[in-house]
């Protein structure tokens, strides 16, 4: 009986084993199928966030909710024009306090294209264009692991370093960092070859090989261990879990006269999802409302309403307004709102009527050009986990809005 041969581990340790793979003709398959098969759990998530904006233009350009008209340009949501800007917050698919000079314009027109594929061959199959993104997602895993067997620590530094750059125009965002994730990825590889790998040329020094180690675990830990699995969850609920996100959404049945109507959400928990909704609506088939007004973000904390008379009512929410970092994606710190600023918008007008002490708007008076109670207006607020009809108080008295 013929002995066995040693393992490739056996013959040359952990350092010849990681090299073997690297070189291997056939790594860049492993990667993809491995990248494609951590990412299947997003096949399930149907459309989601920006899903329903791509989704109206390609149905209906046109539509009076959609941020862009080109279909093929689908990114550029707002440009800087201040009179565009108005415009969309006339409508209410942007927030009252949003600052008319906002930007936020991504040339992306490869993934434009992208989407125009998935609505000529399968527009009402989400399932067959996250499947599309999964295996562009396999093919840019093939690529790096190309890129992979080049272990020079300077490469992927500059890389990652270069990339940074562009992203730090614009809002923050993990999915921003990919990019710098490709090159980070190397570094991190470099670094677990120097401690655990046996190169000549790390530091013999144990104040040095201590701390290294630790860290090169912590590293192995995260991204070998818990990363791979971390992943599929990810993918399956890229924006937190999907029944958060669906409580977010305004989803009370509208009738037909809400179309001759201003609909106002006194306390939505977060406006930024709020505004998805008309577009959900409108890809549905559901009567739209003349206008949206969403006066403030609860994020589930108390707000309170007073009445100083027949036309105006005051909401102070218990953060101020721009509390959340997807309330400051309309507005930053660099634009803050004055105390006594006006915003007037069609058939309402906002006052910003006291200030936090970093300076967001504390309280705002809202006046409509008819009294409260108006047939025009349809009213709502959040509470108990739902979007429920809200009638506005007397003049004089105050209300406490809780959302549970």
């Amino acid at each position: 009986m013929k002995p066995m041969k040693p393992s490739g581990v056996e013959r040359g340790g952990l350092k010849t084993f990681v090299g073997g793979i690297l070189v291997s003709r056939r790594l860049p398959i492993l990667v993809a199928a491995l990248a494609v098969l951590l990412t299947l759990s997003s096949l399930g998530v149907g459309w989601i966030a920006d899903d329903y904006h791509h989704r109206l233009v390609m149905k209906n350009p046109e539509s009076r909710f959609a941020f862009v008209r080109s279909q093929l340009d689908m990114f550029r949501f707002m440009e800087g024009d201040p009179e565009r800007i108005r415009e969309m917050m006339d409508t209410g698919i942007l927030p009252w306090w949003t600052y008319p000079g906002i930007k936020g314009a991504f040339w992306r027109p490869l993934a434009s294209l992208t989407h125009v594929v998935d609505y000529v061959l399968w527009p009402e199959h989400p399932l067959l264009m996250h499947a599309q993104s999964i295996l562009w997602f396999g093919l840019l895993a093939a690529v790096v692991a190309v890129l992979l067997r080049d272990r020079v620590a300077r490469f992927w530094a500059v890389g990652m370093l270069v990339s940074v750059l562009s992203i730090c125009a614009t809002f923050p965002c993990d999915r921003l960092l990919f990019f710098v994730g490709i090159g980070a990825m190397g570094l991190v590889a470099r670094f677990v070859v120097l401690v655990f790998g046996g190169l000549q040329d790390r530091p013999k020094s144990r104040l040095w090989r201590v701390p290294a180690s630790i860290i090169g675990v912590l590293f192995v830990l995260v991204y070998v261990v818990i990363a791979p699995f971390a992943l599929p969850v990810r993918a399956a609920f890229p924006m937190g879990p999907k029944s958060l996100s669906e409580r977010l959404h305004i989803h009370p049945a509208l009738d037909e006269a809400v179309e001759e109507q201003d609909l106002i959400v006194v306390n939505p928990p977060l406006v930024f999802y709020g505004l998805y909704s008309p577009l959900i609506w409108e890809t549905e088939g559901q009567p739209l409302p003349r206008r949206m007004r969403l006066l403030t973000s609860s994020l589930f904390e108390p707000v309170r309403v007073h009445r100083t008379d027949a036309y105006t009512l005051v909401v102070r929410p218990s953060y101020g307004y721009m509390a959340h970092l997807l309330d400051g994606l309309f507005r930053n710190e660099q634009h803050p709102m004055a105390l006594g600023e006006h915003v007037e918008l069609t058939g309402m007008t906002v006052e910003v009527t006291a200030l936090t002490d970093d300076g967001r708007a504390a309280e705002a008076a809202f006046r409509f050009d008819v009294p409260l109670e108006d047939a025009s207006l349809r009213w709502l607020q959040y509470e108990d986990g739902d979007f429920v009809p809200f009638s506005p108080p007397a003049v004089g008295e105050t209300l406490t809005l809780t959302s549970d």
